[in-house]
């Protein structure tokens, strides 16, 4: 697992940018902007959800959307998503843990296939990446614990009985 790579300043001079280059634009203009300049999150399928940076993140992304949209500081985050028509950051990054680790679990190289399901349904009391994969499947709204029968797909032995 990796601790985490992203600037959160990075982060927040990249929408400083964006939001000053296009002050003049309508704000729903300036939010499909905002996301598609600085909403990318690359590589966050790897970072530790409790990491105190990736609240930095978030709040760096929900104080943006303010600006975006000429809000108080005090509206309440549950507007700006429905504002914006997006889902938040962490939401975002959830789906994104729980893409990657079925991509994993489901890879052609049985190195990747083996140890992506040997982390998620052996090393759960160990495992960092186990704690996310429960913290991401409860977090995301439209995924459920059927998730992880999905993912884990029994093989299809192509031997045959003797």
């Amino acid at each position: 697992m990796l601790t985490f790579f992203i600037d959160a300043d990075c982060m927040v001079g990249q929408i400083n940018s964006v939001l000053c280059y296009f002050e003049k634009l309508p704000s729903f203009v300036k939010s499909k902007l905002l996301y598609a300049y600085c909403g990318s999150l690359c590589g966050s399928e790897l970072w530790d959800l409790w990491n105190n940076n990736t609240d930095t993140v978030c709040v760096a992304w929900r104080k943006a959307l303010r600006r975006v949209w000429n809000l108080p500081f005090n509206t309440h985050c549950d507007i700006l998503y429905e504002l914006s028509n997006t889902l938040p950051a962490l939401d975002v990054i959830c789906k994104r843990v729980l893409s990657f680790i079925t991509k994993c679990a489901n890879s052609d190289c049985y190195i990747v296939k083996a140890v992506a399901r040997h982390a998620v349904l052996h090393g759960h009391m160990t495992l960092p990446q186990c704690f996310v994969l429960r913290f991401a499947i409860i977090r995301s709204n439209s995924v459920s614990f059927l998730v992880l029968s999905h993912i884990f797909r029994p093989h299809h032995s192509t031997r045959q009985p003797t």
